[in-house]
């Protein structure tokens, strides 16, 4: 399994998150809600993580 396949097994929407200094990631769109201030959204970005067979792979973490 490829990381893009793993990013889009979680059948959220594909979305841009802009860093700051302007660079752009892929990401995914899990949900959003309305504040007083304004919209937050959860995304999903992948990240590298150390696995089990001492390599690495592919993981998605969530924020809001």
């Amino acid at each position: 399994m490829t990381a893009d396949q793993r990013h889009e097994d979680h059948g959220a929407a594909p979305s841009m998150v802009t860093l700051p200094g302007g660079h752009e990631i892929r990401a995914r769109l899990h949900g959003r809600r309305q504040t007083k201030d304004g919209w937050r959204y959860e995304v999903g970005v992948l990240i590298w993580q150390d696995a089990a067979d001492g390599g690495v792979e592919p993981v998605e973490h969530r924020a809001w």
